[in-house]
C-alpha cells in the first residue's frame, strides 16, 4: 500500500505531462491513445523477455511488435 502512494503521484503526473506535450504536437487527444498503445505493446514485450524469459522472436509477437512501430510512425510522422 505504501508503494502505491509513493509512486501513484509522480506516475500520474508524468503521465498527464506526456498526454499534454503529445496534444501540443499533433493537435489531436486520439494521436495520445493510439502512441501509448504502441509503446505499451514494446515495453510489454521487452519486460516479459527479460523477466519471464519469454520469447520476443515468436512469429504472432514479432507482427504485433512491427505494427506497433507503424502506429507510433504513423501518429509521430502524418502531419
Amino acid at each position: 500500500m505504501l508503494s502505491n502512494i509513493i509512486f501513484a503521484v509522480p506516475m500520474g503526473l508524468c503521465f498527464w505531462y506526456a498526454i499534454r506535450h503529445i496534444v501540443d504536437a499533433t493537435g489531436l487527444l486520439w494521436s495520445s491513445k493510439l502512441i501509448g498503445f504502441g509503446v505499451s505493446n514494446m515495453v510489454f514485450a521487452i519486460l516479459t523477455y527479460a523477466l519471464l524469459k519469454e520469447s520476443i522472436l515468436v512469429p504472432k509477437t514479432m507482427v504485433c511488435l512491427v505494427l506497433s512501430v507503424a502506429i507510433i510512425t504513423i501518429q509521430v510522422m502524418w502531419k
